[in-house]
């Protein structure tokens, strides 16, 4: 599993590319990216076989700037309309038991399409992967499965732990607007809190008791965001 998938904003699949090259070249772990436009995704294949896996293990996922998730897979894996959990199946041979399967579509009007299909899918293939002895959903310290879907007729299949990548599938956070709060930009500040801090960070650095200033506030989102806290 030499290939590293990311995942991105559309439109900002060079801005990944530049980034990981820059990294990996600093870690002297040899390879390239690419990625075409506007397709929310990119990759970076190593040269080294083991390339992938120590570019998850070297660098901190939190630290990155315009990749919203990744793994660590093989590459392209097409889907026979006739069996595509067979063809999944066979492309997982060699892969090690799995805590969770992580269907993912990318962030596109192309990729949304596709969540319809995952609603029928993903029942059908976490049975599939669980009589075949690769998902252990009692084991969640294993190793996540990652199945990208581009579109219904290829996947992309990789792996991930739990503490090398996003904790929300494609990197983006769904939090629910506040039935209360003024304004829907109370969001943006709720995601950048999710993303930016640790849980233990956000205990000690929203508590009770402590001052902020919401420069601007109008409706206020933000400042609803930080009373609620």
């Amino acid at each position: 599993m030499n290939t590293l998938l990311l995942h991105c904003r559309p439109g900002f699949e060079n801005e990944v590319c530049a980034e990981l090259s820059e990294h990996a070249a600093r870690l002297d772990i040899p390879g390239y990216a690419r990625a075409k436009p506007a397709t929310a995704y990119a990759e970076f294949i190593c040269m080294d076989a083991d390339g992938a896996e120590r570019l998850m293990r070297q660098l901190r996922f939190p630290e990155l700037i315009f990749p919203r998730q990744w793994a660590r897979g093989t590459g392209f894996t097409t889907l026979p309309e006739q069996d595509r959990i067979g063809a999944i199946l066979e492309a997982l041979a060699g892969f090690p038991q799995c805590g969770s399967l992580w269907l993912e579509v990318f962030d596109t009007n192309d990729g949304k399409e596709q969540a319809g299909f995952l609603r029928r899918f993903v029942p059908l293939l976490e049975a599939a992967l669980a009589e075949a002895g690769q998902l252990r959903k009692d084991s969640p310290h294993l190793p996540r499965l990652h199945l990208f879907l581009p579109g219904g007729e290829t996947a992309l299949l990789g792996l991930s732990l739990a503490s090398e990548g996003s904790t929300w599938p494609m990197g983006i956070p769904r939090l629910r607007m506040p039935k209360d709060a003024p304004s829907r930009s109370t969001l943006k500040l709720a995601e950048a809190i999710q993303t930016l801090l640790t849980p233990e960070e956000q205990q000690s650095t929203l508590r009770p008791g402590l001052q902020a200033v919401d420069l601007g506030a109008s409706p206020g989102g933000w400042t609803w965001q930080l009373v609620s806290r």
